[in-house]
């Protein structure tokens, strides 16, 4: 399976309409069949490594959004996120954007989403079970606790970038365990 996405339709509204909108369709790679799940988003939707999910932001709710493939059931999957998931420093004219996506656990089983100052790990098919993996330290600390990869060597979810939001200074350390499946 892959994704495919288009702003096509929505080429022309681009002169007074921001952010750009999209349709995403899943096309069957074998018999090149597509089906359009989603229209007119003003968010690029990703499709999870195994293909079995979409997750996309949505302006409008200031939520991230999950889609079952194979049911076609919708998810919210930020809903239990208690923490804004959204740049609320944002003073542009449009709806403010997410703090992010870090990416899928293995299987996706649970993807991570981003809040201000922490990671959370949400699992699609119970959205209501979010948990933070940083155990709330970025918030305790006034930081940004976020995931990365140093080399293939390393395990990126046990080492994180640690951007302080007040001043212009910086880390990174070890933050093992994060609790994350292997």
């Amino acid at each position: 399976m892959a994704l495919g996405v288009t702003n096509r339709p929505y080429r022309q509204a681009l002169s007074w309409d921001w952010p750009p909108a999209y349709d995403a369709y899943l096309i069957d790679l074998q018999s090149g069949e597509r089906e359009r799940v989603l229209q007119d988003l003003q968010a690029v939707p990703q499709l999870s490594p195994t293909g079995a999910y979409l997750a996309w932001w949505d302006r409008e709710a200031r939520d991230w959004k999950g889609l079952n493939t194979d049911t076609q059931e919708r998810m919210t999957l930020s809903a239990s996120i208690p923490h804004a998931v959204h740049d609320h420093r944002h003073d542009v004219p449009y709806p403010a954007g997410p703090y992010g996506l870090a990416g899928w656990t293995e299987g996706d089983a649970q993807v991570l989403l981003y809040d201000e100052h922490d990671v959370w790990a949400v699992n699609p098919d119970r959205p209501g079970d979010a948990r933070a993996v940083t155990d709330g330290v970025g918030r305790t600390n006034d930081l940004r606790l976020r995931p990365v990869s140093l080399t293939d060597d390393r395990d990126p979810a046990a080492w994180g970038d640690w951007p302080n939001p007040v001043t212009p200074h910086r880390g990174a350390g070890h933050a093992a365990p994060l609790g994350l499946p292997r």
